[in-house]
């Protein structure tokens, strides 16, 4: 079936109410007991559990976890708690100064961490040279 595609057991009445751009009604079936679907119902419970769903299935991302597996220990725990400072501003228990600050200091660690790999890069060139000389 394709994405947005009418059920066949979906009865009209079923449907979402709510318009596309082209002034069609929406082809999703509205949740139960509503009149939209979950992507267009203006409750903000059910904006929020969008919200949250999205966020999650960003973060369990076979790319993402890939990216992350790679990491060196030392950015993975900046990693860690910059994802746990998302979820705390999302609930509203981080003021967003702080996650500010928070990521200026990671960008601050990060930077450190690149500087002195590529260091190490240089020196290990710098031996070839000497060891070809």
């Amino acid at each position: 079936m394709t994405r947005g595609a009418i059920r066949p057991e979906t009865p009209e009445r079923d449907r979402c109410e709510s318009p596309t751009k082209r002034g069609e009604r929406c082809r999703m079936a509205a949740l139960p007991g509503r009149k939209y679907c979950l992507s267009h119902d203006p409750d903000p419970a059910t904006r929020a559990r969008v919200r949250d769903g999205q966020i999650t299935g960003g973060r369990n991302s076979a790319r993402l976890a890939r990216a992350v597996a790679k990491l060196p220990p030392d950015l993975r725990h900046v990693y860690d708690r910059l994802a746990q400072a998302l979820d705390d501003l999302q609930a509203g228990t981080l003021e967003p100064g702080r996650a500010t600050a928070m990521a200026a200091v990671a960008r601050a660690i990060v930077a450190v961490l690149d500087a002195a790999a590529s260091l190490e890069r240089i020196a290990d060139l710098e031996d070839l040279l000497k060891a070809k000389a």
